[in-house]
């Protein structure tokens, strides 16, 4: 635990500032989300990347966080990369992005398209579009051994590998 308030303190965390953390020492859902999301931001910073492998020694709690991530927000994200299909269904391509992520997790969840959790989850998905998050690591993974594979071929002017 003494690690972990470390890191708090490491980003100027206000409950930290305050001395106003719980009797029980636990964090809110928000403050446990952005501890998390900072942890990321420095994984990146490291390694470069956003896969974070989803049984991570160094930090197991990270690789469970990406990989929730991918799980909850995952189907989400396709809204600010492709714009022309929502769960089978057209949709307009004048609506803007935004409206249509707040309407789509509004859907999902039940929710009110204009309420705190749409808010929440929408601020929560774009905070991680913004860094560059990986939303299939699969597909991702793919990608790299593609470009390997094209350099290769380059190189040796054959696909045989």
């Amino acid at each position: 635990t003494q690690w972990r308030f470390g890191l708090l303190q490491s980003i100027d965390f206000e409950r930290m500032r305050t001395g106003t953390l719980p009797s029980d020492g636990r964090l809110s859902n928000e403050e446990r989300w952005n501890m998390m999301y900072t942890k990321l931001l420095a994984f990146k910073e490291k390694y470069k990347s956003t896969l974070v492998p989803n049984y991570w020694e160094e930090d197991p709690s990270l690789g469970t966080w990406v990989r929730t991530q991918r799980t909850k927000f995952g189907r989400f994200a396709h809204i600010l990369t492709s714009a022309t299909e929502l769960d089978g269904r057209s949709i307009k391509l004048d609506v803007p992005l935004r409206e249509r992520l707040r309407t789509a997790i509004a859907e999902a969840f039940d929710y009110d398209e204009n309420g705190v959790m749409v808010e929440n989850m929408e601020h929560r998905i774009l905070r991680l579009q913004d860094i560059g998050f990986v939303w299939c690591s699969s597909e991702e993974q793919w990608k790299d051994k593609y470009r390997r594979l094209v350099v290769f071929q380059k190189e040796h002017n054959s696909t045989l590998v």
